[in-house]
């Protein structure tokens, strides 16, 4: 009987061991990956920073302006880019949410 509680108890201690070092990894992969998604939205806000600085260049800049080709042709196949980055920042950067949420 006691012999029996002992070993029960040893098995349960072995258990709880293994439940706090899951715990643990899963702790760490969670601040991991809050890191990651602050990075990405420094990333999507330095994008957006970007589109903004490129907008009002624009908007300053005469049709033209020395420079042979189209400057709208040009600034808007940029900012599509810049765009198309920014909404990949933002895209990763839910997923990276929806991640840790189901952590």
């Amino acid at each position: 009987g006691i012999q029996r509680l002992q070993v029960y108890s040893g098995q349960e201690l072995i258990r709880a061991e293994r439940l706090r070092g899951s715990t643990l990894s899963q702790q760490a992969r969670c601040i991991d990956l809050g890191r990651q998604l602050d990075e990405r939205r420094m990333q999507a806000q330095e994008l957006r920073a970007q589109v903004d600085a490129l907008e009002q260049q624009a908007s300053l800049q005469p049709p033209g302006a020395g420079r042979g080709k189209s400057p709208e042709g040009h600034w808007a196949r940029r900012r599509k880019d810049l765009e198309r980055a920014l909404d990949d920042a933002r895209r990763l950067a839910v997923e990276e949410q929806a991640e840790l949420r189901n952590r």
